[in-house]
């Protein structure tokens, strides 16, 4: 009986909300409910009068009709027991992939979509730990040249674009390896004739022309734009009597060796021999040994600067020159012979010599008295 006052309150409340809405439909649907309402509470006094003269016996009633009037207390205690339980022990499922809650005294247990709004995923609630996975549609590329991506849910096929932006490579994509960019060397260009255009990976770039000659005894340089290959000296032993060479093992080893040339000493003569090494660097020794012997007994051969000769051997203890300094070698006597002047011829001399100086002696005097008087 408590839930006709309740009823009574809901009509009025009803009827404030229509004075109050100034909406047209909104008034036709609160009225609509206030007949709804009024209906029902006619139908509970109705059924609560019946029910009390029915009990008093005031009234005869058909079976059937007490049986239903008997078994309306019935439901409504069980709709109530089972509105209490769902209030107060709760609808948890231990699914952790549902939404569970109490509606109307019974227990809703709404799946867990997992939707993240994102068309490109597949949403999955994980069974055992509740969290949602929202894995990423997976569209595989046909071939290396071909991208494949979602679009709206959908895989969607594009050209791959192998534009790498540098001018001087040709660029294609190969089904296999996907993306290949070519060097042209040709589209490159420099102003410096020593250098050689090239195309790399990033772009045009100049690098120094090779004019490497895979030889180790040479140093390599450009000059306006001609490979110039200059013997180094490493081999340089600073000695005029040899010749120094470079030789070559391979591309990248030498060895050195230091040759006696004595030509390199020149001018010698035929029976000179020159000397060659540190600190005595073409010295002309002279091999008097070397020249034929003499057939005049006081003439012995000789090394000069111009050859072989035949020097006098003819000294004041020689045969012949009996202590005489001025003794030479008469080659068509064949023997040393003395030139020395005789005792007597030195005496002559002496007077002769000593006549000649008295007398101009003498002619001096007089011309200087002469000068004197005057």
């Amino acid at each position: 009986m408590a839930v006709i006052p309740l009823l009574l309150m809901v009509v009025l409340l009803l009827r404030w909300s229509v004075m109050m809405v100034c909406n047209v439909h909104l008034i036709f649907v609160i009225l609509t409910l206030e007949n709804v309402y009024l209906n029902l509470l006619t139908v509970m006094i109705f059924y609560f009068a019946l029910k009390t003269l029915v009990m008093k016996k005031l009234v005869n009633v058909p079976p059937l009709l007490q049986t239903v009037m008997m078994a309306i207390p019935v439901l409504q205690t069980n709709v109530m027991k089972k509105t209490q339980t769902c209030l107060h022990h709760g609808c948890a499922d231990n699914d952790p992939c549902t939404i569970d809650s109490c509606v109307a005294g019974t227990c809703v247990h709404d799946p867990n979509t997992c939707d993240d709004g994102n068309p490109c995923t597949i949403d999955e609630c994980a069974k055992l730990s509740g969290k949602c996975l929202n894995l990423k549609i997976e569209c595989h590329n046909p071939d290396m040249c071909t991208d494949s991506t979602c679009v709206n849910g959908n895989c969607v096929l594009t050209p791959h674009d192998c534009n790498d932006n540098v001018d001087c490579t040709q660029d294609t994509c190969d089904l296999t390896i996907g993306c290949v960019h070519a060097l042209d060397h040709s589209s490159c260009e420099t102003l410096d004739s020593c250098k050689t255009p090239i195309c790399t990976p990033t772009g045009c770039s100049d690098t120094p022309k090779n004019c490497d000659d895979l030889n180790p005894c040479t140093t390599d340089t450009c000059s306006a734009g001609r490979c110039v290959h200059t013997p180094h000296n490493f081999c340089n032993d600073n000695l005029r009597c040899t010749t120094d060479k470079c030789v070559v093992d391979d591309s990248s080893r030498f060895h050195c060796t230091w040759d006696f040339i004595p030509s390199n000493c020149a001018p010698f003569s035929v029976c000179q021999r020159p000397q060659c090494g540190v600190g005595i660097d073409c010295l002309i020794i002279s091999d008097d040994s070397s020249c034929p012997p003499s057939n005049v007994t006081c003439k012995a051969p000789i090394c000069t600067n111009a050859g072989c000769d035949l020097k006098d051997t003819c000294v004041p203890t020689s045969v012949g020159c009996d202590g005489c300094a001025q003794c030479s070698c008469q080659v068509s006597l064949n023997k040393c012979v003395k030139s020395c002047p005789s005792k007597r011829s030195l005496e002559e001399s002496e007077v002769t010599d000593g006549g000649y100086m008295n007398t101009y002696c003498f002619l001096f005097l007089i011309l200087c008295l002469i000068f004197n008087r005057m």
